[in-house]
């Protein structure tokens, strides 16, 4: 999957690259400047949690896509796999690392939603390309 082959992804994950990227290269100088020396300690957790939240921007992405193609349950079935990962890793990691183990686990749990969601926008561009789903859907008015 990459951009010039249709990846609609594309210009937020480069967005979510930037800002995330110039967040991990500052944050050992402006975390201890702007809360103390006393939140030092929390750079490490703020890296590793790093790739989940660039997971969590792409996650995103592909959620509102499906929803716009009239799909939102497969979105919602990924939020499901994440929560799954969430609690293992919970289970696995918390009591041993702290919260180490926490960032680790919501930047996996994170990480599972987007490509399961990325999986889902991937079978869907196929049937679209294939004919079998169009992304025009009824929408019918809110009731009063």
């Amino acid at each position: 999957m990459a951009c010039d082959r249709g990846l609609e992804a594309c210009p937020s994950s480069s967005a979510s690259i930037l800002v995330l990227g110039g967040l991990g290269l500052t944050a050992t100088v402006l975390v201890p400047r702007v809360f103390g020396a006393e939140f030092s300690a929390s750079v490490l957790p703020l890296f590793l949690l790093l790739p989940g939240a660039f997971a969590s921007d792409i996650n995103q992405v592909f959620a509102t896509a499906l929803a716009n193609f009239n799909q939102p349950e497969k979105a919602s079935r990924s939020q499901i796999y994440s929560a799954i990962a969430t609690v293992i890793g919970l289970v696995v990691l918390l009591a041993p690392y702290g919260i180490i183990g926490a960032a680790i686990t919501s930047s996996i749990a994170y990480s599972v939603g987007a490509l399961s969601t990325g999986l889902y926008w991937r079978g869907l561009v196929r049937d679209v390309r294939a004919g079998h789903v169009t992304g025009a859907t009824e929408r019918t008015p809110l009731s009063s």
